[in-house]
């Protein structure tokens, strides 16, 4: 059994963000590109997908560029 192909609304729904935004990730690298499935069609491997969420930081976690970063607390 082959691997399950995710289209572009599927992958936005899943990473939360706006079309325009994972095209301009594409684009910068920060995405994986998607896999041509026709003329104009296109699609993404869900285990690509899956292996870019589990890569991602923690939304708990802090870059260290950002904590040099903050505004001093009050």
């Amino acid at each position: 059994m082959g691997s399950r192909i995710l289209r572009p609304p599927e992958v936005v729904e899943e990473i939360g963000v706006s079309k325009a935004s994972l095209y301009r990730w594409i684009r910068s690298g920060r995405f994986p590109p998607p896999i041509k499935l026709g003329p104009r069609r296109v699609g993404w491997r869900r285990e690509d997908v899956d292996a870019w969420i589990a890569g991602r930081p923690n939304k708990g976690s802090v870059d260290e560029d950002e904590a040099l970063h903050e505004p001093p607390l009050p």
